[in-house]
């Protein structure tokens, strides 16, 4: 039953590259959009209003037009990256 043990544990490192390559691409998404908000001369407390705003309306244009697993996944996504957007201005 070795095998067994080695599948989970490969299955298990899958995951975890899955999950830190997630939060790779929230932090890039972040930095990218509020750069591109700073060039623009916006500021920090609005940035990140303007990056939930955006967050939302592709979060329902993601359930209205996607189906399936590929919504779950999406709708997952974006509610992350609304998680880590906010998550700085929530009090400790």
């Amino acid at each position: 039953m070795q095998w067994v043990e080695d599948t989970l544990r490969d299955l298990a490192g899958v995951f975890v590259y899955f999950v830190q390559l997630g939060a790779a691409v929230l932090a890039w998404i972040e930095l990218f959009l509020r750069s591109q908000l700073q060039a623009v001369g916006i500021a920090p407390v609005i940035q990140t209003i303007l990056i939930v705003a955006i967050e939302v309306l592709i979060l329902l244009a993601a359930l209205n037009l996607l189906r399936g697993l590929i919504r779950v996944l999406v709708v997952i996504f974006l509610v992350l990256l609304g998680i880590h957007v906010l998550a700085p201005l929530i009090p400790a």
